[in-house]
């Protein structure tokens, strides 16, 4: 019927109204729950946001404020304590140790005049081409250059290093103060003239890799023959350092009361021949204890010869002046005079 069919569509009406009342009303309810606001129940107010946000501003700058006002206060408080405090007198510097007296410088590996006489002696003299160059090149430059010979010049070319090795080269080769051959020459020739007539000396160089060149000996009675030998040495490539040490039994065999024989090394130093100088100075030590090798460095101190010194026991010098170096290769000899000795 139509009118029980409009009352129950208004019924219906009215009930989804209230139901979509119920639900704004809860939402919004919950909104402002969610704000920290309540709605107007008994023993309550009503609050809004933006209004609670304002006085928790205000209350947190009040806060702050009391706080910064209180640090100013305990800062004045310390400067005024500071003020009153007793000003304390400048302490005394404190007092230094007295200083000990500087230690001696350490003692050398052997005294310069330790090497016993000996009615033999054998010299062993650098001639790789190394020798050429000054006395004075340093030890790090050519130690570098060294190791850039080593590489083919198309590969060093390649790796970017030949300008490097160009450099190196003429550096050394700029290198003011003699030759380090004419050195040892010098103090070779000078060594000749003051041994005692009884010895005999033999003469040996070595470079190219292999064999060493062996002189001859020389009695008194030849040492202008052997003066002439030591003049007339020709530089030659490589230095077969490890090979002269290895020939040494074969060139100076023991003598028949079993005494020692002085052996005088002069080297600018390098094996380039593939030689392990070290491991060859100690085998030769235990064959044959007898052969005292003594190292007479032309060049910056270098270990590869200092080992053969130390293992042989012979002693190693590398002196710094011209002068000297005489007295060194006398010592190293077994030749020295009174004004040699320390």
């Amino acid at each position: 019927m139509p009118g029980v069919d409009d009352r129950r569509d208004r019924m219906l009406l009215l009930a989804a109204c209230a139901i979509l009342l119920v639900l704004v009303v809860f939402i919004g309810w919950l909104t402002l729950r969610a704000c920290g606001l309540n709605l107007p129940w008994p023993g309550g107010g009503v609050s809004f946001c933006p209004a609670q946000t304002v006085v928790e501003g205000v209350a947190q700058d009040d806060a702050q404020a009391a706080r910064l006002a209180a640090q100013i206060a305990e800062l004045a408080a310390l400067e005024r304590q500071l003020a009153l405090a007793p000003v304390c007198p400048a302490a005394a510097a404190p007092t230094m140790p007295q200083q000990r007296a500087a230690a001696p410088p350490p003692a050398p590996e052997r005294p310069v005049c330790a090497m016993p006489n000996s009615d033999r002696v054998v010299l062993v003299l650098d001639v790789s081409r190394s020798m050429a160059v000054s006395h004075l090149v340093d030890a790090a430059q050519e130690r570098r250059m060294l190791q850039l010979t080593d590489i083919p010049p198309l590969m060093r070319i390649l790796m970017g290093t030949e300008q490097e090795y160009q450099a190196l080269t003429a550096a050394i080769d700029a290198t003011p103060g003699q030759s380090r051959i004419s050195v040892a020459q010098a103090a070779l020739t000078e060594l000749t003239r003051l041994a005692e007539p009884e010895v005999t000396i033999d003469l040996v160089s070595f470079a190219a890799c292999g064999q060493p060149e062996h002189h001859g000996s020389f009695a008194a009675a030849q040492r202008d023959q052997l003066r002439q030998s030591i003049a007339d040495m020709a530089l030659k490539p490589e230095t077969a350092l490890s090979g002269a040490l290895r020939a040494l039994p074969g060139i100076a065999p023991p003598t028949p009361g079993g005494g020692p024989i002085n052996v005088v090394l002069v080297s600018d130093g390098y094996d380039t021949c593939g030689g392990d100088t070290c491991a060859t100075a100690k085998a030769l030590a235990q064959s044959r204890p007898d052969l005292k090798v003594s190292v007479v460095a032309v060049s910056q101190q270098i270990e590869e010869l200092r080992c053969i010194a130390r293992a042989t026991g012979g002693h190693y010098v590398a002196p710094t002046d011209l002068p000297r170096l005489a007295a060194a290769v006398r010592a190293a000899a077994g030749q020295a005079r009174t004004e040699d000795c320390e």
